[in-house]
């Protein structure tokens, strides 16, 4: 089963290349990194991923709101782009612990150039694959629900 975070190329009977190729460039070709999988070329391995089960309601809206602003890859003290499960672990109850009752995660949607800080959107209905899975962003949301965060997401439409 494929995912939205596996490159693929389909293979016709005559040889010829089809379809959208994301993560290849230009002058990539089909090299030993490829596997060979029901006719498609695909440059990782596919992982099924069991589906998430959140365990921890949305909180109530509360009296009035504080908001956390912060973007999920620039969180880390480290340099590096941070990924949902750390941000989930470490940031989170920090944000808690400051008083915050609200987080807005900032330039959530898939984003071809990391530099855009996540605005120049390329699919509007997938997480950025920057940070994790699909998955672990629910971690991430059932966790904040947890500490009795509400969770907000900047939406980019440009």
């Amino acid at each position: 089963m494929l995912n939205s975070f596996d490159s693929c190329i389909k293979t016709a009977s005559s040889g010829v290349f089809e379809g959208i190729t994301v993560n290849l460039g230009l002058w990539d070709t089909a090299g030993t990194e490829l596997i060979l999988l029901n006719y498609m070329l695909c440059s990782r391995t596919l992982v099924k991923q069991e589906k998430y089960v959140f365990k921890h309601p949305q909180p109530k809206r509360p009296r009035s709101i504080r908001i956390y602003e912060s973007h999920i890859g620039m969180s880390s003290p480290e340099p590096k782009i941070n990924t949902y499960a750390n941000f989930r672990d470490d940031v989170l109850p920090r944000i808690k612990k400051l008083g915050y009752n609200a987080v807005q995660i900032m330039a959530i949607q898939e984003h071809s150039y990391y530099a855009s800080f996540g605005y120049h959107v390329t699919n509007f209905f997938a997480p950025s694959s920057r940070f994790g899975t699909p998955e672990d962003l629910k971690s991430l949301i059932d966790r904040a629900h947890e500490l009795g965060l509400l969770v907000l997401m900047d939406i980019v439409h440009s």
